[in-house]
């Protein structure tokens, strides 16, 4: 039997393998890529971005680099004890909280707001009508 005499369904099934076969590879390779990244471009010296603004030339564009996660770690300010520091960051947390959450009840206040002057600005008529229609009936 010839290897190259397959029925129509065997055919059809091949391609399938195949086709599922290069989605895994190129899964493979986009994974590998991600956990592997290309080498970072040389950085530009000084000297370099100086020569070239002296020759009146368009600055080279960089790439833009990653952003980095977390920020480092601000150094303590002498004279503070780890407590002292502790408790600072504690209220500087729950100033930034309370502001957040007065912020928030302002927005509130100011929907409701919005909601009564569109309600109120209809007439007693419309009311009536818009009551009816939402009033599910028995």
């Amino acid at each position: 039997m010839s290897l190259f005499a397959l029925s129509a369904n065997d055919a059809v099934g091949v391609s399938i393998l195949a086709a599922i076969g290069l989605l895994v590879v190129l899964a493979g390779v986009r994974l590998g890529r991600k956990k592997h990244p290309a080498a970072p471009a040389r950085p530009v010296s000084d000297q370099e971005i100086e020569e070239e603004l002296e020759a009146g030339a368009e600055p080279t564009p960089v790439p833009a680099q990653p952003r980095a996660a977390k920020a480092p770690p601000e150094p303590s300010p002498p004279g503070l004890s780890r407590e002292e520091l502790e408790a600072r960051k504690k209220a500087e947390y729950a100033a930034k909280k309370e502001a957040e959450r007065l912020e928030k009840e302002q927005r509130r206040l100011e929907r409701e707001a919005a909601e009564h002057d569109s309600s109120t600005a209809l007439g007693p008529e419309a009311r009536g009508l818009e009551a009816q229609s939402t009033a599910r009936p028995p």
